[in-house]
C-alpha cells in the first residue's frame, strides 16, 4: 500500500515539475512569449522570455532640447540618437543631464519634418 502511495506521489511530483518550467514568476520580470515549433513529436509550443518591461528613464536623466519643443510629450518620449556634430538637415542638438546635474556630451535628436511622430 505504501509503495502505491509513493508511486502516485512521484507521478504528481513529475507533473508539477513539468508544469512549473513555464511558470512566469520563475523568469523574474520578463513576460512569457510562446511560438509554435515543429519537432519529432509534432507541433508543440516553445516558451521564451520576451523583451524586458519598459522603464521610466525620467528617474535617471533629464532631457533638454535645443531648439525647444521639437518632439512630442513632456518629457520627450521618443528621440533618435545620431553622432554629435553630424551635418544632416532636420537634426538638432540636445543635452542629457544626470540627476547630479553633471552635463553629458551632447546627443543629436531627430526633428520630424511633419511635426510629432
Amino acid at each position: 500500500m505504501r509503495w502505491l502511495a509513493l508511486l502516485a506521489l512521484q507521478a504528481v511530483w513529475a507533473g508539477v515539475c513539468q508544469a512549473m518550467q513555464h511558470y512566469p514568476s520563475v523568469w523574474g520580470h520578463y513576460d512569457v512569449c510562446k511560438s509554435q515549433v515543429y519537432t519529432d513529436e509534432g507541433l508543440t509550443w516553445d516558451y521564451m522570455a520576451c523583451q524586458p518591461e519598459a522603464t521610466d528613464m525620467t528617474k535617471y536623466l533629464r532631457v533638454t532640447l535645443d531648439p525647444p519643443n521639437i518632439t512630442c510629450g513632456d518629457p520627450p518620449e521618443m528621440y533618435c540618437a545620431l553622432i554629435p556634430g553630424s551635418d544632416i538637415d532636420g537634426w538638432a542638438q540636445c543635452t542629457l543631464l544626470q540627476r547630479d546635474k553633471k552635463a553629458v556630451p551632447p546627443l543629436s535628436v531627430l526633428r520630424h519634418p511633419q511635426g510629432c511622430f
